[in-house]
């Protein structure tokens, strides 16, 4: 009886293994609970600083809508008074931030002020080129510093090029052309001519160059000349005969597997960068013993940045000064380094951020598109502007019903702009902005309306629509118009369309201001 007792009192090994697994799971749940109240405490921090996030921009809402109000009720002496929008494109530098005064020093009227500025837009088709690409559709577009040379690409696998006079009676176009191995994506004019020194104006018979990306995955230089015409005129572009013009391929280059989609100039000419859908940029420089001088040599590789995905657009940043805290760097003051440290800016498909490329280190920063978001959004950067003058605001145009304003190497929003159709298949629509040349306005296609937009950053609304091609715009080029005492903030706008034609538009002004163009077939 007392062994049969034991052995009905000691636990079977079975029983010890079930204990342990007990134990086992409890552990785990002890640590998956533990797990998720530091997941609650990350979520609710995150929720409050969106929520702080959502009440500034409510805020700043009601205060667009004050300053909207207060403009439309107010009198002929009465002022604008911005609000909290004004007051970051201002804190940005972004011009237009407030209205210009009269000559008492007085504060100007709204009405004229707004009707001042909606004189300097685009208005209207100043010359429409028919079949620009042999009937085959014009991919991309770019207008020269000197405001007088057009370049235009196209599937024909052609770069042409194309001269038009402000202020000849009646216009002259020399065209010229380089053929390709295969369509041209992107063109780009170098900032200033060959053989001119920093600083000078382009007169006479500059030689300019122009960047051209294909689909083949190579890049091409080429230069193009235009010599006077019988008028004399110093442009090469004269009233009673057209110059001549001479092209040539100085460079060709194939440094990546898939198209080139895209290129940009450093504002001193020096480097060049080329992004493509291989997931990579490239950027070329010049050779240093030539960079001192007045003229140019040939571009060489400095380097090649991977990305984590397909890079859609770059550009780069006028000034140092706007990303020297995201580099860490010093403020520049030598000359000869302010020349050599220039920032890049690419957009990358389907990420959360912006590349920041630094060509005098070779280093890359990573900006978020929207703070507190480590995955990628609902939209796509398709396109990169950053402001000409000042360099601290940079546009970028989505695939979505939204473009950003952003202050330079920050994620700060200090612009929506909205009111643009979105395309229900985005395969050949590629959303483009660009800036005015006083930093007040920003010029987009308008998407499936095929329409040319006009946005105020300031009022961050459409001022302006242009209707004129049958089918999507693929590219948009801003350019300045001669100024003057009535012209000094005027701009056109160069865009290239798939229904075959390159358009340019300008304001509405009188044949006699000395600006004409004409329908070229």
């Amino acid at each position: 009886m007392a062994a049969e007792t034991q052995d009905s009192t000691t636990p079977a090994p079975e029983e010890h293994e079930e204990d342990a697994e007990v134990i086992q799971l409890q552990a785990q749940v002890a640590a998956l609970q533990a797990r998720v109240i530091t997941l609650e405490t990350r979520l609710s921090r995150s929720r409050c600083a969106a929520r702080r996030q959502l009440e500034e921009l409510a805020q700043e809402n009601t205060d667009l809508k004050e300053q909207v109000t207060r403009l439309t009720a107010a009198t002929a002496s009465g002022c604008v008074c911005g609000g909290s929008a004004a007051r970051k494109v201002a804190n940005a530098g972004g011009a237009g931030a407030g209205v210009g005064t009269g000559a008492g020093g007085g504060a100007e009227s709204p009405v004229v002020a707004v009707d001042r500025v909606a004189r300097t837009l685009p208005a209207q088709v100043w010359a429409r080129v028919r079949a620009a690409h042999n009937g085959k559709n014009v991919t991309c577009c770019d207008m020269a510093p000197c405001g007088r040379l057009i370049a235009s690409g196209g599937v024909d696998r052609r770069l042409r090029l194309w001269w038009a006079s402000f202020d000849a009676a009646e216009p002259v176009v020399v065209a010229s052309e380089t053929r390709f191995q295969s369509p041209v994506l992107c063109v780009k004019f170098r900032p200033r001519p060959r053989g001119k020194p920093r600083g000078s104006t382009p007169v006479g018979n500059a030689v300019w160059e122009v960047a051209v990306a294909c689909m083949g995955g190579d890049w091409h230089l080429v230069r193009c000349s235009c010599e006077p015409g019988g008028g004399g005129a110093a442009d090469g572009v004269s009233a009673g005969g057209g110059g001549t013009m001479t092209t040539s391929i100085v460079q060709s280059v194939r440094e990546h597997d898939k198209y080139v989609n895209n290129v940009a100039w450093s504002p001193q000419g020096r480097h060049l960068v080329t992004t493509s859908y291989d997931r990579s940029i490239t950027v070329n420089v010049v050779s240093d013993d030539t960079a001192a001088g007045i003229d140019w040599g040939p571009l060489s590789l400095q380097a090649r940045c991977h990305l984590k995905g397909c890079a859609t657009s770059c550009c780069f940043v006028p000034g140092v000064s706007e990303v020297c805290a995201l580099f860490d760097l010093p403020r520049v003051t030598d000359p000869h380094l302010r020349h050599a440290v220039h920032v890049a800016v690419v957009s990358v498909l389907r990420s959360s951020c912006l590349v920041y490329y630094n060509t005098h280190t070779d280093a890359t920063k990573d900006v978020p598109l929207i703070p507190f978001m480590s995955t990628a959004p609902a939209f796509n950067i398709t396109h990169v502007d950053c402001s000409p003058r000042s360099g601290k605001l940079l546009a970028a145009a989505t695939d979505g019903a939204v473009h950003f304003v952003y202050r330079t190497g920050t994620s700060d929003v200090v612009a929506r702009l909205c009111g643009h159709s979105v395309p229900a298949d985005m395969s050949s629509h590629t959303p483009r902005v660009a800036w005015s040349p006083d930093e007040r306005f920003l010029v987009g296609n308008g998407g499936q309306a095929n329409e040319l937009l006009v946005w105020s950053v300031l009022s961050e609304s459409i001022v302006a629509k242009l209707s004129g091609h049958t089918a999507m715009i693929r590219d948009v080029a801003v350019f300045p118009l001669p100024s003057g005492a009535d012209t000094e903030s005027w701009f056109g706008v160069v865009t290239a369309s798939y229904d075959k034609t390159l358009g340019v538009w300008g304001p509405a002004v009188e044949k006699e201001k000395g600006v004409a163009f004409t329908t070229l077939d």
